[in-house]
């Protein structure tokens, strides 16, 4: 059988006398060479007699010839798989080896190499198929095996999630229509800001004109265009005083007298002796008045006295003086009332109140809620851009100069007035996605107020989320 060397093992004989005593040797004995054959020649060499018969013997020769066969040896081939990822298919890895002789060259192949299946798991069976042996020194071996059978793990694979990829949110453009903050003190709670409308004069009244003696009163005049009126009303003349007659109709304005939704301004009233005005009548919401119409009829006056001034609207235009009567005759024209312009949201105007003496200024009126609020500290412009609503939540907009990095500010009021302190002592603060605030910015419930201390060069801007009792306002923070 093949073992990697030419040696070969002979036995030798002779044709000695029978019963003779002879040792037959010889010093080597060797194929041709170490590769597996049929009829291989084998030298016979050094060649020598002994024994006790020897001397009667005369050897001829020291050498010889003989054939045999180098028989290929068997040869056993193993697998080892090698363990993977799982990748969705049953191929593996392998390595083969065999018990072939050290310094032989062979070489190891297979046709495939499968395990039973997909799935990840430990001690998964493989199969080896289409085992071959080639090489130099294949020829010596017989395989025994075409087919092997091994094991190995498929392992789960790892799987990463990339991190979720949050969009920008856009930063909105303050409409051009904000009016300009006023300067506040930092150190206070936020102001409330101005009512929507700007106030203009609520039409300032005629005068009533100088009595004459008995006669008839003139045209109450058509009201000329008063303004826009603030958040108030703008309250009507209380009407003409006189000692003795009774003023008419007293200057109830047309049409023009219903704002927004209605109000209708109040009757002039009846003077006293100092003329008591009426009530100035109450503005209604929002809306624009239209024209401020023909006031009625004067009346006859009596005798003099001068009527009280119907009182200052909190938003809105102030009302005229009332006219001084004259002695008797006929009343002037009652004077052109203002056209009381667009509302805001609503309020009542002032009560014209008694007049004692005929001279006494009405209560001013509430002013409505506020539509915006606007504020800055230290250069820092803080503006309420929008209110909280339901379907919508609120806007505040804080505008800080390139240079500063460390400063505070306020929220303006109209963000927490509505609500209890206690409600507001409650209020959280989160980034907009809802992310804590970063660390050099912290807020103040108790005084609605934010300090940024150190900003870093990349901290702004920034958009914070400001909830109070259910409402949600969203607070940028920008440069200049």
């Amino acid at each position: 059988v093949y073992d990697g060397s030419n040696s070969a093992s002979v036995t030798l004989s002779s044709n000695k006398i029978g019963g003779d005593v002879l040792t037959l040797s010889d010093s080597a004995a060797l194929f041709a060479d170490k590769n597996a054959g049929v009829g291989k020649v084998v030298s016979v060499t050094g060649i020598a007699l002994g024994g006790a018969d020897a001397g009667n013997y005369s050897l001829q020769n020291s050498s010889a010839t003989t054939s045999a066969t180098i028989t290929p040896a068997p040869l056993t081939v193993s697998a080892s798989a090698s363990n993977k990822a799982y990748d969705g298919n049953n191929s593996a890895s392998v390595t083969l080896s065999s018990n072939m002789l050290q310094g032989d060259t062979l070489t190891l192949s297979d046709s495939s190499a499968l395990f039973v299946d997909a799935s990840a798991g430990n001690g998964k069976v493989v199969n080896v198929l289409g085992i071959s042996v080639a090489g130099a020194d294949a020829a010596n071996y017989l395989l025994q095996n075409t087919s092997a059978t091994t094991t190995a793990n498929i392992q789960n694979q790892s799987v990463q999630v990339p991190p979720e990829q949050t969009q920008p949110v856009p930063i909105p453009t303050v409409p051009q229509t904000v009016p300009p903050a006023p300067i506040f003190n930092p150190a206070l709670p936020g102001v409330p800001g101005t009512s929507g409308g700007t106030s203009g004069t609520g039409g300032t009244s005629g005068t009533g004109g100088t009595s004459g003696t008995g006669g008839t009163s003139g045209t109450g005049g058509t009201s000329g265009t008063g303004g826009t009126s603030g958040t108030g009303g703008t309250s009507g003349t209380g009407g003409t005083s006189g000692t003795g007659g009774t003023s008419g109709t007293g200057g109830t304005s047309g049409t023009g007298g219903t704002s927004g939704t209605g109000g209708t301004s109040g009757t002039g009233g009846t003077s006293g002796a100092g003329g008591t005005s009426g009530t100035g009548g109450t503005s209604g919401t929002g809306g624009t008045s239209g024209t401020g119409g023909t006031s009625g009829t004067g009346g006859a006056s009596g005798t003099g006295g001068t009527s009280g001034t119907g009182g200052t609207s909190d938003a809105g235009g102030t009302s005229g003086a009332g006219g001084t009567s004259g002695t008797g005759g006929t009343s002037g024209t009652g004077g052109p009332s203002g056209t009381a312009g667009g509302a805001a949201t609503g309020g009542g105007s002032a009560t014209s109140g008694a007049a004692a003496g005929g001279d006494a200024s009405g209560t001013a009126g509430g002013a409505g809620a506020p539509a915006s609020t606007t504020g800055s500290a230290d250069a820092i412009r803080v503006q309420m851009v929008r209110m909280a609503r339901v379907s919508e939540p609120g806007f505040v907009v804080v505008e800080v100069p390139k240079e500063k990095f460390t400063f505070p500010f306020s929220l303006p009021k109209d963000v927490y007035a509505s609500h209890s302190d206690a409600v507001v002592a409650q209020s959280s603060v989160t980034l907009e996605n809802g992310a804590n605030l970063p660390s050099w910015l912290s807020f103040n419930a108790a005084t609605m107020s934010f300090t940024a201390t150190n900003v870093p060069a990349q901290g702004i801007p920034i958009r914070v989320a400001v909830h109070v009792g259910g409402q949600k306002v969203i607070v940028l923070i920008s440069r200049l």
